[in-house]
């Protein structure tokens, strides 16, 4: 949660922070691409083969199949785990499903946890 405090403290647009110097702008907005692209107003869609191409496309696949199954299994599947093993009723299913919820959350917020 700290880092939270010190990204919003040091972070701003490239445009607008007072600690960059010119040579690095200009060496952001290099893109001669991105320039045209911006130039001419053109926001053409990409893609899925193009995006197929890419390890980065690969790897946020990857990591989503890692993790859905665990996070769905908390959204849907908990509860009734929960009340078929355990047998809560709906005002006892309440707190730990809550609890788990929160520990999800916070680990996403802290930058710990995948979920």
């Amino acid at each position: 949660m700290s880092w939270l405090i010190f990204w919003y403290w040091l972070y701003d647009t490239p445009k607008n922070q007072p600690r960059l110097q010119a040579a690095e702008y200009d060496y952001i907005h290099s893109d001669l691409d991105e320039q045209q692209q911006l130039e001419a107003g053109n926001t053409d869609k990409v893609g899925w083969s193009t995006l197929l191409g890419f390890r980065q496309t690969w790897a946020f696949v990857l990591g989503k199949f890692l993790t859905d199954g665990i996070w769905w299994f908390y959204l849907f599947w908990l509860p009734d785990f929960l009340k078929e093993q355990y047998g809560l009723t709906k005002s006892g299913l309440a707190l730990p499903t809550a609890v788990v919820y929160i520990i999800a959350t916070s680990g996403a917020f802290l930058g710990v946890g995948c979920p």
